[in-house]
């Protein structure tokens, strides 16, 4: 799932006050993609990214799942860093002027080597 697409997290009631249907399948694709990354979980638990839990616990898959359906993802939480998503400052290297393994090319010697 791109990062960029993830607007459904905060539109999960419609104008009725019933959950969405793209927050529905927003959130089944997350818990999707949270158990794929084996690394972040804790047996078969995941850590739940709802307000009350705010990625602190973990929680088995559908108290996950009853937990953001009912209450919502926390705020701001557009990088799944807690269930495998890389987040892109993590992923620069200032040392060496590296991103993502490749040379940046700035147009001006880095005063920093």
């Amino acid at each position: 799932m791109n990062n960029l697409d993830h607007g459904w997290m905060y539109d999960r009631l419609d104008g009725r006050g019933a959950i969405n249907s793209r927050f529905i399948t927003g959130v089944n694709n997350f818990i999707l993609f949270a158990c794929s990354q084996q690394n972040c979980m804790s047996g078969n638990n995941i850590r739940c990214p709802c307000t009350k839990y705010r990625n602190i616990k973990y929680k088995d898959v559908e108290m996950d799942r009853y937990h953001l359906l009912h209450d919502g993802f926390v705020k701001d939480y557009f990088v799944w860093k807690h269930q495998g998503k890389a987040n892109l400052i993590g992923e620069i290297s200032f040392g060496n002027n590296l991103i993502n393994g490749a040379q940046l090319e700035l147009g001006y010697d880095n005063p920093y080597r």
